[in-house]
């Protein structure tokens, strides 16, 4: 299962050895929102423990240094996160920005 700032979010069935980075690409590649630095992978232990990883994607696109890329287990889940700036944005006005910039326009 891929979820987060995806494309196309969902559970893709697999039926041979798929990397992390691949599972993004089935899921139609990163959305412009997505920090691809920090990628968490979800791994089932037991039905009551799953163990979780945080992969750096980014570094494996820049380098391409496909080696580090993570083999996916049945049962695995990646969480792909919001970058910074996204949240950010998500609770602040556009309008009100210009008001760091240049906050005279408030004694006009």
């Amino acid at each position: 299962m891929v979820a987060g700032e995806v494309v196309q979010p969902g559970k893709f069935e697999i039926r041979e050895n798929v990397t992390a980075l691949q599972a993004i690409i089935l899921a139609g590649g990163f959305k412009d929102s997505a920090k691809s630095s920090q990628i968490i992978l979800f791994r089932k232990i037991n039905s009551e423990m799953a163990e979780v990883k945080v992969i750096n994607l980014k570094k494996i696109k820049r380098t391409s240094d496909l080696e580090k890329d993570l083999a996916l287990q049945a049962g695995d889940m990646l969480m792909v996160p919001q970058n910074t700036i996204t949240k950010i944005e998500r609770y602040m006005k556009l309008a009100n920005i210009g008001l760091f910039f240049n906050p005279l326009q408030l004694l006009r």
